[in-house]
């Protein structure tokens, strides 16, 4: 069952985004929390990545300082599939 989950993540990264690592997790109660580091030359095309992250998953988070940045924006996000 997770691996269709984790296709549709990967189906959806923007081909202006880079990943160098991914983690995932599932609990005890079945929750899976996903955590993705990467790259995105422009704060512009970031933005796009968590836009599309906030419609499809729940509690996507990252550091708020990495909004400062306008362009080579190295992040880390994290979020949980709905």
């Amino acid at each position: 069952f997770l691996f269709p989950k984790m296709e549709d993540f990967f189906g959806k990264i923007p081909s202006s985004i880079y990943l160098r690592e991914f983690e995932v997790k599932i609990d005890k109660k079945g929750e899976i929390s996903f955590w993705v580091s990467g790259f995105s030359k422009t704060r512009e095309h970031f933005l796009d990545l968590i836009k599309i992250l906030k419609e499809k998953y729940q509690e996507v988070s990252f550091p708020p300082g990495i909004l400062l940045k306008e362009a080579e924006i190295d992040f880390s996000i994290s979020f949980k599939i709905k």
